[in-house]
């Protein structure tokens, strides 16, 4: 019996439906690999926006992306056939207007590979982050993302796998170091340090894999002006079963 892809799975199950594909933007200057537990966007205004996966999926049965609000409405779920996708003819998707705004998580099954899987920005809209539990920059140590704190949020716990981090504040002053007063759980080098709400900070590593130990409290943007603290309640939404109960109207063909 034929291997069964993402998408192939998707239309037995009566997921999907005929998705209109929009020719692709051009491709933004730099992108980065970057694997995280979600990655997260947000509307300010009601406007088109696209969806843009450029790399590559190695998995013969491709991928599968969702995208999701805070309220749990489905903006959109498909499939990434196996392949590359370089940026000069990235797989691209545009979310309508429907007149409504807010925070989107974006979340992607299937596409682990940590040297070529897909790179970020996956959006053009204006505000872009990536965080969750355990996370991958693969190789690129010259790739030094920025945070925040986000209200409420004093102290930051950190781990590098096997490696090393360090935190600068906005003078480029160092603030934390897991060579100095860190501690160790299992595989990681940690280190826990004072952050001041809404104070840009610098991120620099030496390892390939990395996590945040504070829940909801560490997402990295590759520029100051586009971060921003995700709604906690994009957390909380079942995507699974939106997938399942809810298909959008919009899908892939």
């Amino acid at each position: 019996m034929p291997r069964m892809t993402w998408c192939a799975a998707a239309l037995a199950a009566g997921i999907l439906a005929p998705l209109a594909w929009a020719a692709p933007p051009p491709p933004a200057a730099k992108r980065y690999n970057v694997m995280a537990g979600g990655y997260y966007a947000r509307e300010t205004q009601d406007q088109e926006w696209r969806l843009t996966l450029v790399g590559e999926i190695p998995s013969l049965p491709g991928a599968y992306v969702v995208v999701h609000d805070a309220h749990g409405r489905l903006i959109h779920a498909g499939c990434i056939p196996q392949g590359k996708h370089p940026p000069e003819k990235p797989y691209t998707v545009t979310i309508k207007p429907d007149g409504i705004t807010g925070d989107y998580r974006i979340i992607i099954i299937g596409h682990q590979d940590d040297m070529l899987g897909l790179q970020v920005p996956f959006t053009d809209l204006p505000q872009e982050v990536y965080g969750g539990g355990s996370m991958s920059m693969g190789h690129d140590y010259t790739a030094k993302p920025y945070f925040r704190a986000p209200e409420g949020v004093t102290k930051i716990k950190l781990g590098a796998h096997q490696g090393q981090m360090q935190i600068y504040d906005a003078d480029n002053k160092l603030i934390a170091d897991t060579r100095k007063g860190g501690g160790r759980e299992k595989y990681d080098n940690t280190i826990e340090f004072d952050v001041t709400p809404g104070m840009t900070y610098r991120f620099e590593r030496q390892t390939m894999y990395f996590r945040s130990y504070t829940p909801n409290a560490f997402f990295l943007a590759f520029t100051p002006d586009r971060w921003f603290a995700p709604d906690p309640k994009l957390m909380e939404v079942k995507w699974w079963e939106l997938v399942k109960e809810t298909p959008p109207a919009d899908a892939e063909k």
